[in-house]
């Protein structure tokens, strides 16, 4: 039977012949169910009962940033040979700037591993702390390649440390300094360290000293 179209009362009796005098209970509350159902209204916009209004399309997340700053750590085996050294660092910094790299560091001693008994007359002059920041060029040929180095990869360039010339304080002999520096993208001195604790060594097979004594 067809029940669309038909008013409240119909629909009861209708439900009410379907269903035998022993489930009269069921057919009750079915009818009671139809009586309920047709008066219910939609609810108003004024109505707690409201539903919530359909949810618009969330904003989109806040723009995170996605550059991130990409360092490099070499490590290479120093020669008695500057040049030989100078090269390996040029083709280390090369590798870095072509991987996006914005720093480059460089272990101690990169430059030169001089010759037993060689560290003074390979040591060379420094700008002092007072005055950095300092540009090329400099008196220094090694600082001077590095600071090359630095301005063409467009790197900086922290060198763990070389062998800096100077002056004892107590009485003016020449003294080696064991010195970290650090160079900016433009090739720019903008940093200096000269190491307090310096490494020595001294046995029947092995002599070794930072000092250059």
């Amino acid at each position: 039977m067809n029940m669309q179209g038909m008013s409240d009362a119909e629909r009861n009796a209708a439900a009410r012949a379907r269903w035998s005098t022993n489930n009269e209970d069921v057919v009750d509350r079915f009818a009671d169910h139809f009586k309920s159902s047709s008066t219910i209204q939609p609810p108003s916009s004024s109505s707690s009962s409201a539903l919530p209004p359909t949810p618009t399309q969330p904003p989109p997340p806040a723009p995170t940033s996605t550059s991130t700053t990409k360092i490099a750590v070499a490590q290479l085996n120093s020669t008695f040979s500057k040049a030989t050294n100078l090269v390996t660092i040029f083709k280390l910094a090369a590798s870095a700037a072509a991987a996006n790299c914005s720093m480059l560091f460089l272990p101690e001693i990169a430059t030169l591993l001089p010759p037993k008994g060689t560290t003074i007359e390979n040591a060379e002059p420094i700008p002092s702390s007072s005055a950095l920041p300092f540009s090329p060029p400099f008196q220094s040929s090694t600082l001077q390649t590095l600071s090359e180095i630095a301005k063409r990869n467009n790197l900086t360039i922290s060198v763990g440390s070389i062998h800096e010339s100077g002056a004892s304080a107590e009485d003016g002999s020449p003294r080696v300094y064991n010195t970290s520096l650090l160079l900016d993208s433009s090739g720019t001195l903008i940093g200096k360290y000269r190491k307090i604790h310096l490494f020595s060594i001294d046995t029947a097979t092995t002599k070794l000293s930072e000092t250059g004594e």
